[in-house]
């Protein structure tokens, strides 16, 4: 008798073996892929500070200064750092990807960051309204 060859049996338990691999493989892709979307969004969250200090260091003056418990605090809207040259609109480098920030709309008005300067000169940025997500916006500030 010539056994050359796999059993019906040898080929379900491979095809078994390689299905539990997969299994267990996709989920972790999946968390990495959202980990390294989700550092993006950082990113810009952070590139929108950045934005911000250099708009500071160079036009302090045009910032509408108001004094809470002893800090000065201003706030300088998406939209003028984006008419400025500060900052530019969110694109993901994620081809095909459905995750947009409201930056990516008509609302422009609502990210902005908040610029406090402590008594000690210390300056401080957040940024205030950004929000980023595939279904809905959930915010990230």
């Amino acid at each position: 008798m010539n056994n050359k060859g796999f059993t019906l049996i040898e080929l379900l338990i491979v095809i078994s073996i390689s299905a539990l691999v997969l299994i267990m493989a996709i989920p972790s892709i999946n968390n990495t892929s959202s980990e390294l979307k989700d550092k993006e969004y950082q990113e810009y969250k952070n590139s929108l500070i950045y934005g911000a200090k250099l708009y500071y260091k160079q036009k302090s003056a045009d910032l509408s200064w108001t004094t809470e418990s002893g800090k000065q605090t201003a706030s300088v809207s998406f939209k003028v750092l984006k008419e400025n040259g500060y900052v530019k609109k969110f694109s993901s480098t994620q081809h095909n990807s459905k995750k947009k920030c409201n930056t990516d709309t008509n609302n422009d008005d609502l990210v902005s960051v908040k610029i406090t300067k402590e008594n000690n000169n210390k300056i401080t940025y957040e940024v205030k309204g950004l929000q980023c997500g595939i279904n809905g916006l959930k915010d990230i500030s």
